[in-house]
């Protein structure tokens, strides 16, 4: 009897309740909704007319790293893609746009950014960092070899940095 009694408990769970994959996948699904929504209300309310193209590339680029530092990141995206169509800083830009897209959970158009801004400068201080978030994006989007070569990339060439020990970590 207490057997039946279980077995009809998980089933009713089974069937009543969503597993953390179905989760996670509709989380991301609604940020990215809601992403879109903002912009469209954006431009309705702007008369679809940008009003960043009022402001100077310059502030449109403080403003962005406001916004991205208040964790408005998809207030912050906006001011950035406003930034690349205008050709300021692509490489930085591209990397922010990554970034947020890290915070928000939406590791492939993170990863896809991240590629960009890596191409466009080799050298910027911030590539350590790209390459951590660019290796956790790919173990998170389930391309394991590909985070590991990434993790071991960022050990070999940053290898006294805060980010390097992370990644051996995650390589344990």
């Amino acid at each position: 009897l207490v057997m039946g009694e279980l077995s009809t408990l998980i089933d009713t769970i089974n069937s009543n309740y969503v597993s953390k994959e179905e989760y996670n996948t509709l989380a991301k699904e609604i940020n990215s909704f809601k992403l879109d929504v903002s912009k469209q209300l954006k431009k309705i309310a702007s008369g679809g007319t940008n009003p960043l193209d009022n402001k100077s590339n310059a502030q449109v680029a403080k403003d962005a790293a406001s916004l991205f530092s208040k964790k408005k990141y998809a207030d912050a995206i906006d001011a950035y893609e406003h930034l690349i169509k205008k050709k300021y800083k692509p490489a930085e830009t591209h990397y922010y746009i990554g970034e947020s897209y890290f915070q928000l959970n939406e590791y492939k158009n993170a990863i896809a950014y991240f590629k960009e801004s890596a191409q466009r400068y080799s050298k910027a201080s911030y590539k350590p960092k790209l390459m951590l978030h660019t290796a956790i994006a790919l173990k998170k989007t389930k391309d394991t070899a590909g985070a590991e070569q990434f993790f071991q990339a960022l050990i070999a060439k940053y290898p006294g940095s805060a980010e390097a020990k992370k990644a051996e970590k995650f390589l344990k």
